[in-house]
């Protein structure tokens, strides 16, 4: 496992307001089986209505709208078959490699963080979108896919790609090779897109 030593700070306007407590990590896991059934109750993330998007995330619409674009595909959830798990792992593990860490919001940018699909340095989300944009390419439906954002254990703001799989929501995270479900990770969450229209947010 490649672990990533980075923080990655999220502009978030209503984040403030939610307090940085977390579980403890889980350890990595190999293969989601046992650990889906073990976690059965709640293998999904639950959503409780509208959230503001980070502000990154609007810059990202403004600059390259494709990237926000509702999708065309609304297979809400993919298979968890070995086929796609392993994809899932590939990939993550690809972009965890391809994308050089980098904290983007320490810029002296007026319009603060900027997030991107095509970076080759970058941070936490950047890493996320650049994930999802290759998963995309192998086949996964868009609508399987969100980008969610929330706080790990040190309190630091922090932005995964999650992808909703027939045996709970998976996160692939560019601290971790790993596959983990969201239960599963340091991360408190805060907000997700909505998988009917990825320029919404909600409230996790």
């Amino acid at each position: 496992m490649r672990n990533i030593a980075k923080t990655c700070a999220i502009l978030f306007l209503s984040l403030s307001s939610v307090l940085p407590s977390v579980a403890v990590a889980a350890p990595p896991v190999n293969g989601l089986g046992s650990l889906a059934k073990k976690h059965s109750a709640r293998p999904f993330l639950q959503t409780k209505g509208f959230a503001m998007a980070p502000m990154g995330f609007v810059r990202l619409c403004m600059e390259q709208p494709r990237e926000c674009e509702a999708p065309a595909v609304y297979q809400k959830v993919v298979n968890a078959d070995a086929n796609t798990l392993e994809t899932l792992k590939r990939v993550n593990s690809l972009v965890n490699r391809q994308i050089t860490p980098v904290n983007d919001d320490m810029r002296n940018d007026v319009l603060g963080d900027r997030w991107t699909a095509s970076a080759t340095a970058g941070d936490c989300e950047d890493y996320a979108l650049a994930k999802r944009r290759m998963l995309i390419a192998e086949g996964i439906s868009p609508a399987a896919l969100r980008i969610a954002v929330g706080y790990t254990r040190r309190g630091v703001g922090h932005a995964t790609l999650i992808v909703r799989t027939k045996r709970g929501d998976v996160v692939l995270d560019n601290r971790f090779d790993t596959l983990r479900l969201w239960n599963r990770t340091d991360v408190r969450w805060v907000s997700i897109q909505s998988s009917d229209d990825p320029r919404i947010w909600e409230r996790l």
